[in-house]
């Protein structure tokens, strides 16, 4: 379990620190309107690629460790749902992009450039598909690899476009990268980590009916969505509400405070694959998980608050200036935020799916709300607040349901 949990951890970092190169990189090759243009573009594709995957990721961390000689089955059926469904979603965006994205309307007046949008969405979609395959397999140490393969080869094609594409290198790097580092993993997956899963894996079990699989999909992925939705549409409310330049600053906060989110995520999804062999052993397990989750995240943290102006002005003097107040609440916001990862991937083992949705319903209502109420009369620091405030009342509820309940980790019965 810790394994697996670290090497998740491993790739969120390889990812976060090529991450970082990266966005010096746009930063110093790009204005910042240039990089905030991107940036929502890129938020907007996220977005479209995160509906379109149905919560399916989810559903392959939970069931495929389990699936055995059905694996083969069931991971080709989530890649092609998640191709037919980005692909409807993305031309949906792009036909009602004037509507609710103004700023965006440019996309479906550019076709090739509806057309990469709407490739990337579905690269996007495969790509973090492929991460949680490869967790359910129970060889998420392929996943740094991947992840660092990706992250460095849209690293060297920013520095090629930035020559040849002025206003679009930011977005097509990413779109590029993405394309050359799908197809060889889905190779391996085929091709040798699939077989060896289906011998190894125990014969007393098997992939649940349809009927469960869509249950527990269906309520997780309303969750999906709201976490979605909190992380991708909060740079575009920046971006039309306080233009461009605002956007690029808080989207380089957020890209500095992602890793902290994630090394949660991480820990939560190597807990599920564990768990889903002896629930009997969960609390303890879960509790370890937070713990380690915790000696990550806290020190963090620390670094961010304390050297938020530092690190932001490594990317230029105007994102220090505008940019601090916003990196600090966003990083200060993630210390709750761990309790309420932890319990939300609790409740996956559970299969307690409703629990998802409400927490990361709520947390979705409350930063989208305060963002969209408090950004013109405040400024920029009002979308990290927002997460403070969202994060912190959520983890209350959840430590005292905890309380209440004797403890959030008892077996379901």
């Amino acid at each position: 379990m810790y394994r697996e949990g670290y090497a998740l951890v491993l790739s969120s970092g390889i990812g976060s620190l090529l991450g970082f190169l990266y966005w010096i990189v746009a930063a110093r090759s790009y204005a910042p309107s240039i990089v905030g243009l991107n940036s929502a573009m890129i938020s907007a594709m996220m977005f479209v690629a995160g509906i379109s995957q149905l919560n399916l990721a989810n559903a392959a961390v939970r069931f495929l460790p389990t699936a055995g000689a059905a694996s083969a089955r069931f991971v080709t059926a989530i890649y092609l749902v998640t191709f037919g469904s980005c692909l409807v979603a993305g031309t949906t965006f792009l036909t009602g992009a004037g509507i609710w994205t103004p700023t965006l309307g440019f996309l479906r007046e550019m076709p090739w450039l509806a057309i990469a949008f709407t490739v990337s969405a579905m690269a996007w979609g495969a790509f973090n598909l492929q991460h949680s395959i490869l967790t359910g397999l129970r060889k998420a140490v392929w996943v740094p690899i991947e992840n660092g393969a990706y992250s460095v080869g849209k690293l060297l094609l920013l520095a090629v476009f930035a020559l040849l594409l002025p206003r679009w290198g930011i977005f097509a790097s990413w779109t590029v990268a993405l394309a050359m580092t799908i197809l060889p993993t889905a190779a391996l997956i085929y091709g040798r980590l699939m077989p060896r899963h289906g011998e190894v894996s125990r014969a007393d079990v098997a992939l649940p009916r349809l009927r469960n699989v869509a249950r527990y999909v269906g309520g997780d992925y309303l969750g999906g969505l709201c976490w979605l939705a909190s992380t991708t549409l909060v740079p575009i409310i920046v971006f039309q509400e306080a233009g461009a330049a605002a956007n690029a600053y808080y989207s380089l906060s957020w890209v500095m405070v992602l890793p902290l989110y994630t090394i949660g995520a991480s820990m939560g999804s190597s807990l599920v694959v564990s768990a889903v062999f002896d629930a009997g052993i969960l609390r303890t397990l879960s509790y370890r998980m937070l713990l380690q989750t915790s000696l990550l995240v806290v020190p963090l943290t620390i670094v961010l608050v304390v050297g938020a102006p530092h690190i932001l002005g490594i990317f230029g003097e105007d994102y220090a200036e505008h940019g601090t107040s916003v990196l600090r609440l966003l990083a200060l916001a993630a210390l709750p935020g761990t309790i309420n990862t932890m319990y939300v991937n609790v409740a996956r083992v559970q299969r307690r799916v409703s629990r998802v949705a409400i927490v990361f319903g709520a947390q979705a209502l409350i930063v989208l709300g305060l963002t969209w109420l408090l950004l013109k009369p405040y400024g920029l620091p009002a979308a990290g607040m927002a997460w403070v405030i969202a994060q912190s009342a959520v983890a209350i509820v959840v430590v005292a349901h905890a309380f209440a309940a004797h403890g959030p980790l008892h077996r379901r019965t």
